[in-house]
This record gives C-alpha cells, sequence and structure tokens, in this order.
C-alpha cells in the first residue's frame, strides 16, 4: 500500500479508487488479489485517468515510481 499524506480527494475520484479497490479485492485468495492489484494499478496509474490525476496533483511524490 502506498501512503499519501491525508488529503479531501473529489466524491468521483473517491468512488473511482473504491471500485478499483472492490475489483482487488473480488479476486479471491491473497496471490490473485496481490497479482491483480499489480496489474490494474501500473494499468491505471495514469496522469490522464480522473482519479490518479486528482492523487498526482495532491502528492506527487507518492505516485512517482
Amino acid at each position: 500500500m502506498i501512503r499519501i499524506p491525508d488529503a479531501s480527494l473529489p466524491a468521483q475520484a473517491n468512488g473511482l479508487l473504491e471500485q478499483y479497490q472492490a475489483e482487488v479485492d473480488g479476486q479471491g485468495n491473497y496471490a490473485a488479489r496481490v497479482a491483480a492489484a499489480k496489474a490494474l494499478f501500473s494499468s491505471r496509474n495514469k496522469r490522464k485517468n480522473p482519479a490518479f490525476a486528482e492523487l498526482f496533483a495532491q502528492a506527487p511524490e507518492a505516485l512517482a515510481f
């Protein structure tokens, strides 16, 4: 898990992040969840994604890989 500073996110960004987490949580066992999280995070961690755009704006150092 990536730690980011406490910040208020717009409802749209927060809703998208909750949806993304639910997709990972629904993957079954731990190994399946880890694999899904890696694949989904790297495919969604883009500045054009509305949820991650907000995170990049608020805490760019937390998402710099």
